[in-house]
Parts: C-alpha cells; sequence; structure tokens
C-alpha cells in the first residue's frame, strides 16, 4: 500500500511539473492527469477512511490545469485572428481534458455505489448522472459514520463534476455554451445534501456570470441560510449587493424590452425587486423607501396574474425569508453582546444601521 500512496504522490508531481512548463506537449499534460486520477482513485478505495485528503489534492491539480488551459487560451485569443488554427487545437485539447475530468468523476461515483451499495440517496445520484456501471453494487448495510463520508465525497463530486461543466461554458468551448450541465450537477448536490451550502453557492456563481442578479441573490442567501454555510456567501451576498446599486445608478438594473414583451412586466418586477433588497441591505435609513414598495406592489400586481409566475414569486419569497432571518440573527447577535457588556437601548434605528444587513422587505408577506 505504501509503494501505491508513493506512486500516487509522484505522479501528482509530475502533473505539477508539467503545468510549469509552457512548451510542454499538452499531449503528455492529458496523460500525466489521466495516470495521476488513476492512481487517486485506487488509494481513495484502498484507505476510505482518509480518502478526504487525496480527493481535495487531485481537484486542486484540477483548478491548476484549468488555469494552465485557460491561460493559454487567453493569449491566443488576444491575438485576434493571427492564430486561428492554434486557438481552434487549443480549445480541442482544452474540451479534451474536460470531458476526461468529467468522465473521473462521474466514473467515480459509481464505484462509490458499486463499493457501498444499499445507500439509496447514492445510487440515485449515479443513476442521474449516468455513468458507466461497475456491476450491481451490494445490498448490506453500511456504517453510519462510513456511509456519511461516502456520500460527502459523492457530494462533493457532483461540485466538482458542475465546476467543470461551468468551466466549459464560461470558456465558451463550444459553439453554443450551455451552463445546464453545471447546474443539473450543482442541483443534485443541493439535494443530496440539503444542509450544506456549497450547491446553491456554485449556483449563484453561475447565476452571476449570467448577469441574472435575483437568481444570484437567491442561491447566496440559500447558502448562508444552512446548517453548513458557504464560508463566501456573504461576502459574495454584499459584493453582488453592490454591483446591483451600481447597475441602478447607471440605468441598467431594470431591463427595456419592446412594448409587447411578454416578459417585459416580470423583468421590471424583478428589477425593482433587487434595488428594493439593495437599498434594504445598505442598513441604512433612506428617503424613497415608501416609493420603492408602492411601485413593487404596482408591478406585482400586474405579474401575480401571469400562470408562469409562480417559480419567480417563490424566489423572491424565499430572498424575503432569508433577508428577515438574516435581520433577526443581527438584532440576536446584539441583544447578547449587550447582555455581556451592558444594558443598551437598541431602537429600530439602531438594527437599520447594523452591519450587513438590515431592514428585510416586507411586500411579498403582504400579498401571500
Amino acid at each position: 500500500m505504501e509503494d501505491l500512496f508513493a506512486q500516487e504522490r509522484a505522479a501528482e508531481h509530475n502533473v505539477y511539473e508539467l503545468l510549469k512548463r509552457p512548451d510542454e506537449p499538452i499531449g503528455t499534460v492529458l496523460q500525466a492527469f489521466e495516470r495521476y486520477r488513476h492512481l487517486c482513485q485506487q488509494c481513495v478505495f484502498a484507505d476510505f477512511n482518509d480518502a478526504e485528503k487525496p480527493e481535495a489534492r487531485l481537484w486542486l491539480a484540477h483548478t491548476e490545469g484549468k488555469r494552465y488551459f485557460h491561460g493559454a487560451l487567453s493569449k491566443l485569443r488576444k491575438q485576434g485572428g493571427e492564430r486561428v488554427v492554434e486557438t481552434r487545437q487549443l480549445i480541442k485539447l482544452f474540451l479534451v481534458w474536460i470531458k476526461g475530468s468529467t468522465s473521473y468523476y462521474r466514473t467515480y461515483i459509481s464505484h462509490l455505489n458499486a463499493t457501498f451499495g444499499g445507500i439509496q440517496e447514492l445510487e440515485e445520484v449515479a443513476h442521474h448522472v449516468k455513468a458507466e456501471g461497475l456491476g450491481e453494487s451490494p445490498s448490506s448495510p453500511v456504517a453510519p459514520e462510513l456511509r456519511e463520508k461516502v456520500l460527502l465525497s459523492c457530494h462533493q463530486s457532483l461540485i466538482y463534476l458542475g465546476d467543470l461543466s461551468r468551466y466549459r461554458a464560461s470558456e465558451q468551448l463550444d459553439k453554443n455554451p450551455d451552463y445546464g450541465p453545471a447546474i443539473g450537477y450543482y442541483g443534485l448536490a443541493c439535494a443530496l445534501r440539503p444542509s450544506s451550502g456549497v450547491g446553491h453557492h456554485q449556483r449563484a456563481v453561475v447565476a452571476l456570470e449570467q448577469r441574472h442578479h435575483l437568481r444570484a441573490i437567491y442561491h447566496l442567501y440559500r447558502a448562508m441560510v444552512v446548517a453548513y454555510p458557504h464560508p463566501n456567501a456573504a461576502n459574495n451576498l454584499k459584493l453582488e449587493f453592490d454591483k446591483v446599486n451600481a447597475a441602478w445608478d447607471k440605468g441598467e438594473l431594470i431591463q427595456k424590452g419592446l412594448p409587447n414583451d411578454p416578459d417585459g412586466p416580470k423583468n421590471a418586477m424583478t428589477g425593482w425587486f433587487v434595488r428594493l433588497h439593495g437599498m434594504c441591505y445598505r442598513g441604512d435609513t433612506f428617503r424613497g423607501y415608501d416609493e420603492l414598495e408602492r411601485e413593487l406592489l404596482s408591478q406585482l400586481a400586474i405579474v401575480v396574474k401571469q400562470p408562469t409566475a409562480d417559480g419567480l414569486l417563490m424566489r423572491m419569497l424565499m430572498v424575503n425569508f432569508a433577508a428577515q432571518y438574516g435581520a433577526s440573527e443581527v438584532f440576536q447577535g446584539m441583544l447578547s453582546f449587550s447582555g455581556r457588556v451592558k444594558r443598551l437601548k437598541i431602537s429600530r434605528t439602531n438594527l437599520l444601521h447594523s452591519e450587513p444587513h438590515r431592514r428585510a422587505p416586507t411586500v411579498i408577506f403582504l400579498l401571500f
């Protein structure tokens, strides 16, 4: 076993060394990754109790691989039409790398299911990812501690699959970039471990890349109000609200469509809703709150009658719930602090000026 671990570490080192050499044939890099993945999987199943460490190291190597391809492709694209053939060849090799990595993680989930059978959630995920089977999974029960580790490994693999699919779309490696697979993998991760905020955070990353402000805010809030929130969700939510307020100042927040655009009312309402939350998140009292609320109510009165608005309204409702929860958490924190130090008079103004938020709009509650 020690020899196997030594081979795995040597393969890891070889990958990093090749990534440092810009003149190294990319085919050599691809082969090095393939060997490293193979050895890593062998190490994981040789000692699954310590699987988290080699899994994390392998993904870190993949993030370096993505940086390697991204840098090379960016340089070629900056040169425009001068190196079209080389750019096309590099895109093809980038795709080969992503497809190979994706195939590895899909097969890995299938291997998990074949090795640790009898876990219904794992079997459902293995069915969804449609990886090549490794035979029927055993039906013997798995110890609770091991079961949790297996599901955690599966969850992390789904996040990796989502990231790889997102890279493929964001790097525009296909003629028609598609974020759908990334959203699908992240969605499976959310369903597998609802207590984790990682899946929602990564869905927010997709929404940010697509400039869908409401979806980004929704998923960032969902990534925060769970038992295991994503560590970057709160800061990224603040950054997103900064972008929302900047977009409003530039007149870019509310989309301007054609007069007969069926999505026009929904786009307008979404813009006003995001604007209201963006202002409230600042934590300052501001003039015009009542006017903003009335405008949103008038827009909502139009949209609520549309049969296709249910998903949008539910997303808005969840944002309000999460914002209200965040406000209550800040308030409770202030009460706890005052109890430890001294009695403080906490007025409504104190709450409005607290960081990072917090006056949660109550518009949606008024209508549901």
